[in-house]
């Protein structure tokens, strides 16, 4: 495992990481309110904002490896929320529960074992696919919007989504077999 410097852990990028996972935090406590969903929204584009701060401040392994768990913590709380609400279709729940947790339990074996596991650019328009589905689905049940529309964009966007996980979540597993467990089987 890494050792990260204080100046790795104390960025810009990291205090703007933190403050979207407990804006993120504070909104799902409350999201089945317009607040809520606010404080979702920010919370949730401050995650965005972050690795461009970082990138032009002060990038390090340990600011991406927070940055990756920190997003795994926010879908975690927006599904149990979403859950406890009603707000998200089942369905898409379990997904985003298996597939979440599988690119976790990758990623932590990964930094356990110092392998880089960087995200790649599917996955980050994967996880994208994912926030705003859920978005949308919050939008809709909080707002209450007496037609369709949104509901059926929401579903549309998960499917996307959901297809796009499935594709990211083999190239993954792939991927990681072949780093891991590929040099155990080459003759020396």
């Amino acid at each position: 495992m890494r050792k990260a410097s204080r100046a790795d852990v104390l960025t810009p990028a990291n205090a703007i990481t933190t403050a979207g996972l407990l804006l993120t935090a504070a909104g799902a406590l409350i999201l089945n309110t317009p607040l809520g969903f606010w404080l979702v929204i920010i919370g949730k584009f401050m995650d965005v904002i972050d690795g461009q701060v970082a990138r032009r401040t002060h990038t390090s392994n340990f600011g991406a490896d927070y940055d990756a768990i920190a997003d795994k913590i926010t879908v975690l709380i927006l599904v149990l929320s979403t859950f406890y609400y009603h707000l998200v279709p089942l369905p898409f729940l379990i997904f985003l529960v298996i597939y979440h947790g599988i690119i976790a339990v990758i990623g932590l074996d990964a930094l356990f074992h110092s392998i880089d596991a960087d995200p790649s650019r599917l996955g980050k328009y994967t996880m994208t696919l994912h926030m705003l589905a859920i978005g949308l689905f919050i939008f809709d049940g909080v707002f209450h919007f007496a037609h369709q529309a949104v509901f059926i964009l929401a579903i549309a966007v998960a499917l996307t989504g959901v297809s796009t996980g499935i594709i990211c979540l083999t190239r993954y597993i792939r991927e990681y077999i072949d780093r891991v467990y590929k040099p155990f089987h080459t003759k020396h």
